[in-house]
């Protein structure tokens, strides 16, 4: 009888064990990103997704966002590459603005990525004076996206549109400063858009799909225009004063239009340590007392952000202790 009982109780725990697990399965599962697409050179394997968390600013709004991204690496046509995708961008709050186009939360996503390097690529090594810089990364997605809203979770997802045309790729030249931070990020090879994509209507689609080529371009914004590098060492049209700080540090941006600007810092890991809002210019520009007692010594970026920009200013602030 006890033998009995005992079996019965292990069967018991397994059934219990098997039902959390299928039922974390589905709560984390249900609605899985796709798989990448391949822009060519197939020799090089993309590997298992990977997921990171991001604070991204998207029409004015603080919104925080679970990335899943491949990366492969090797030769490709003569050239020793590493190239990383995008497959998925997970709204984790409900303060992020559905009614943004995806291309603006993937050309973020891609700004950021390229900046901390998640992805673990062989950046240039730092130099002892200068910038040392190559031309080896590249980033790749579907060319045709949309924003989803999952109807088994309730998720909301930028996410590859079904049937869509073959990948976009872009590549990238990477330089890095003597204390190796990266300090420059310029496009080297422009992405091809698809001629159309998919028009069928999709259940659950918070907008249509539509082209997302120019995220991997439109990456920057220094002066009120788009632009595809930036300068992290040079002047961007803000000033920061003074650098080194130890305790406060005054930020001043570009001439900007009325209508508020947001400001951001971030660890060289990618993790948001300030953000401010500021609706007031002095004159045609916005000035952000920044408070560092409670941050740690180390590098950091901060970005600077208007109603109607992706970026306006973007630059590293050093902090010491």
């Amino acid at each position: 009888m006890n033998r009995v009982f005992g079996l019965l109780c292990t069967l018991a725990v397994a059934m219990l064990t098997l039902l959390t697990t299928s039922s974390t399965a589905r709560a984390g599962g249900d609605d899985p990103a796709p798989p990448p697409c391949t822009p060519d050179c197939p020799g090089m394997v993309w590997g298992p997704p990977h997921t990171i968390q991001l604070q991204i600013s998207v029409c004015n709004v603080v919104c925080p966002v679970e990335v899943t991204f491949h990366t492969r690496s090797g030769n490709c046509n003569g050239e020793n590459l590493q190239e990383f995708q995008i497959t998925q961008v997970e709204m984790l709050d409900n303060v992020c603005p559905r009614q943004c186009t995806p291309d603006k939360y993937l050309a973020q996503v891609t700004f950021f990525m390229l900046l901390f390097n998640p992805m673990g690529f062989n950046y240039p090594a730092p130099p002892t004076v200068g910038e040392n810089c190559a031309t080896s990364v590249r980033a790749s997605m579907s060319g045709c996206q949309f924003t989803w809203r999952s109807y088994k979770t309730g998720r909301t997802y930028v996410v590859q549109c079904a049937n869509a045309p073959e990948c976009c790729v872009a590549r990238y030249r990477i330089c890095v400063a003597p204390n190796g931070s990266v300090s420059r990020v310029q496009l080297v090879t422009a992405p091809i858009p698809p001629a159309a994509c998919p028009t069928d209507p999709i259940q659950g689609a918070e907008n249509p799909c539509r082209p997302s080529c120019n995220a991997l371009t439109d990456l920057v914004d220094p002066y009120g225009k788009r632009s595809v590098s930036f300068d992290l060492d040079g002047a961007n049209g803000a000033t920061v004063a003074p650098n080194p700080a130890t305790s406060s540090a005054t930020i001043t941006s570009p001439a900007m239009p009325d209508g508020g600007a947001l400001l951001m810092l971030y660890d060289v890991r990618g993790r948001a340590v300030l953000n401010m809002r500021q609706e007031t210019p002095a004159g045609d520009r916005y000035t952000f007392a920044l408070d560092l007692r409670n941050v740690p010594a180390g590098a950091y970026y901060y970005v600077v952000k208007g109603n109607d920009a992706e970026f306006t200013s973007v630059g590293k602030l050093t902090v010491t202790k």
